[in-house]
């Protein structure tokens, strides 16, 4: 790669606003929501006479510094799902929701079931299980700007302290102090007079007020498309593409199909059509700082609270742009609005979902340049890392919206705010993409977060797992294809259609491929809750083959972040997966708790898979071979690792059936990679072939 200090920006000093766009949205053409990236960083649109009504703040409310550097470091163990301020309701809710669906099918016989839309707790709020037939993503592409060092130095002068919050529209009163500074993109979402610049005269760089900032250092940029083209010979361990454009990510997140599968065909197939996804994606923006400044790890952890800076200054670019094109605040409003239809959190406690909340509901952030995950590239630690999060959600209560102080930042002049995100960088694929969306969606991480590399046995079993880092096993790279949803996930969405078994007498049924939408797709086994706790537990019992969107399960898993050379891809086997749902646990992370977790796969091979003489394999390779499957059916043999380093493994028989008072699923030799399963006498017979590629004859009785 060039030397980025050598690629200034083009001295913007106008707006301009590309051709027209053929989607029309909201009766606006979609170069409304296509931000040219043209203008100067960092400017605001607020205080506009087209404002919308002045948000009440209470009159004790703390005005928030945003200084990054003494910001708190993220709770230990948080992956990269970050936990926002409806984070804990919105999960605790959603688990009650889920287990009282599955409690009461019990008592219903076998089924098959599925989940309502909606489940009234007792005592508690009405919680929609299963998400919007329809969404609509907004996708923003931002690049990086030239601006290094520390903010006040950068824009000029020191800064003003914040602004007083204007109430009922009259404006807030200026900050004191500040020399003028340039380009200052202080919080256009915040406590909204009409002069909502929180302190006009304190002009400087320092975004949010004043403090003592860290020197974020790093290097210029990135612009978009400057990642070199990776030597496929050696290299898969990411995608590339030589223009990262806009028509390239149309196709990664609304794509038909025939070009591969894109976010919406994704989803479609794992939701069994019950999803549906489109939206729009802008042109690329540019803010005015360099990556650092968002992505630096200060606080000491992978992502800081400088990474809310990017919602916030991305959001505003895009609407400045559009502005100085001659768009009014209430045409950008008006085309922003077609994506505020869902109010995910019933904030007006009125039993409706379907209408707007004043939040973006799917806020999608392409950053140019490599993810920190993947060692970040020129940027190294200071690029950002793919995350979900929620932009100053420590200000819920006192910003936001007419009637729904949630936090957020405000876009622009619009009435409409920016709280709930992902961010993924251009390079990433669509696995990583999949991946952040189920959490936008409200799905937890899978793997074990202290240790995602070597613990939790989900590995490639879900996308919320490793999943997000399948690919064809060519020169395409990984995450070019995704993998599926477990039957657990889709549960929590409601989009699983299961039978109950009852373990205290034989129940037969046909269990049809996750994938088909057929027979039922799983089946539960209900337990008794753990001693000490009165959680549910249950047996998660689904059919994996090599079909629909889990065929990458044939070529795409590997063992090394790196997956370099293409030898190093392995199958993993179908057939018959077993589960151990525990509702006690909150998390995969076995690190902290081996051979126990919210939902782990048990290997039908539970002796420990050892290499490089005596190491136990981790979690990625040591489940390669979990399903159940008839005896006659062995696992199949593999190679794995780079070509000076090769691990072989021979095939080992079939297992035909689950016990879980004969056999030890858990191992002290390899902690992490088993299953501590209850000894309440149920066995899972697989009876006949399981890798036919369809459906399965099960078994489920006493021991």
């Amino acid at each position: 790669m060039g030397d980025l200090r050598n690629l200034s920006g083009n001295g913007r000093t106008h707006r301009g606003v590309r051709p027209a766009a053929a989607l029309v949205v909201a009766g606006l053409a979609c170069c409304l929501l296509a931000g040219t990236g043209q203008g100067p960083g960092g400017a605001t649109a607020a205080g506009s006479a087209e404002s919308p009504a002045p948000v009440p703040v209470p009159a004790q409310a703390p005005v928030r510094s945003q200084a990054p550097g003494p910001a708190p470091a993220p709770a230990p163990a948080v992956g990269d799902d970050l936990p926002g301020p409806f984070t804990e309701s919105r999960r605790a809710q959603r688990d009650a929701a889920v287990s009282s669906v599955v409690t009461a099918s019990e008592g219903l016989g076998r089924g098959p079931h599925s989940a309502p839309d909606f489940v009234q707790l007792p005592q508690g709020p009405k919680v929609q299980l299963r998400p919007p037939s329809h969404a609509r993503v907004f996708v923003i592409l931002v690049e990086f700007g030239d601006r290094v060092g520390r903010a006040a130095e950068e824009g000029g002068g020191a800064a003003g302290t914040p602004g007083t919050a204007g109430v009922d529209g009259t404006a807030g009163t200026a900050g004191t102090d500040g020399t003028a500074g340039t380009d200052r993109t202080d919080r256009t979402d915040g406590t909204n007079g009409t002069d909502e610049t929180a302190g006009a005269a304190g002009s400087s760089g320092i975004p949010d007020g004043p403090a003592t900032e860290p020197n974020y250092g790093g290097v210029p940029g990135p612009r978009h498309a400057m990642i070199p083209e990776p030597d496929r010979s050696v290299d898969t361990s990411t995608v590339w593409h030589p223009t990262f454009d806009r028509a390239y990510f149309h196709e990664v997140f609304f794509g038909d199909g025939s070009h591969g599968p894109s976010l919406a065909t994704h989803y479609r197939a794992q939701s069994s059509g019950r999803m549906e996804i489109d939206g729009n994606i802008t042109d690329w923006v540019r803010v005015p700082w360099n990556e650092a400044r968002y992505g630096s790890n200060s606080c000491g952890a992978q992502v800081c609270t400088n990474a809310w800076d990017l919602v916030r200054d991305a959001m505003n670019e895009w609407y400045a742009d559009l502005s100085a094109g001659g768009l009014s605040p209430r045409q950008i409003s008006d085309a922003l609005a077609p994506y505020d239809l869902w109010d995910r959190d019933d904030h007006d406690r009125d039993g409706r979902f379907d209408e707007p909340d004043g939040y973006v509901d799917h806020l999608e952030i392409v950053k140019a340049g490599e993810d920190e995950a993947a060692g970040g590239g020129a940027q190294g630690t200071n690029a950002l890392w793919s995350h979900r999060w929620y932009a100053y959600g420590d200000q819920a209560g006192r910003t936001g919206p007419p009637g729904n102080l949630a936090g957020g930042t405000r876009v622009g002049g619009t009435g409409i705010w920016a709280g709930d995100y992902t961010l993924q960088a251009e390079n990433g694929g669509l696995g990583v993409i999949a991946h952040e969306f189920g959490h936008d969606l409200g799905l937890p991480d899978l793997y074990d977060r202290r240790d995602a590399m070597s613990g939790s046995p989900v590995a490639f079993w879900s996308l919320m797992a490793l999943g997000g880092y399948l690919g064809d096993g060519g020169k395409g790279g990984v995450g070019n294809s995704p993998g599926s949803l477990s039957a657990w996930d889709r549960l929590q969405l409601g989009w699983l259609d299961w039978m109950i078994a009852d373990p205290k007498t034989a129940t037969t049924t046909m269990l049809a491929p996750l994938q088909s939408t057929g027979d039922p797709q799983a089946v539960l086994v209900p337990l008794p809750a753990r001693k000490g706790s009165t959680k549910p537990r249950w047996y998660v019992v689904e059919n994996r083959q090599y079909s629909g969107t889990d065929a990458v399960l044939r070529t795409g898993p590997y063992d090394g972040q790196a997956a370099t050379e293409g030898s190093s891809h392995f199958p993993y086997g179908s057939g018959v997966m077993v589960w151990l749902w525990d509702a006690s646990y909150g998390d995969n992370d076995v690190a902290d708790h081996p051979g126990q977790g919210l939902i782990l796969p048990i290997d039908a091979h539970p002796d420990p898979l050892m290499v490089d003489g005596g190491t136990p394999a981790r979690g990625r390779l040591a489940t390669f071979d979990a399903p159940f499957t008839a005896a006659e059916e062995p696992t199949d043999p593999i190679q794995t690792g780079s070509s000076g380093r090769r691990t072989t493994l021979g095939a080992r028989p079939g297992t035909p059936a689950f016990d879980d008072r004969s056999t030890a699923y858990w191992s002290s030799r390899a902690p992490l990679a088993g299953v501590k399963v209850p000894a309440v006498g149920v066995r899972i017979e697989i009876e006949g072939k399981a890798r036919t590629g369809d459906a399965v004859r099960i078994t489920v009785k006493p021991s």
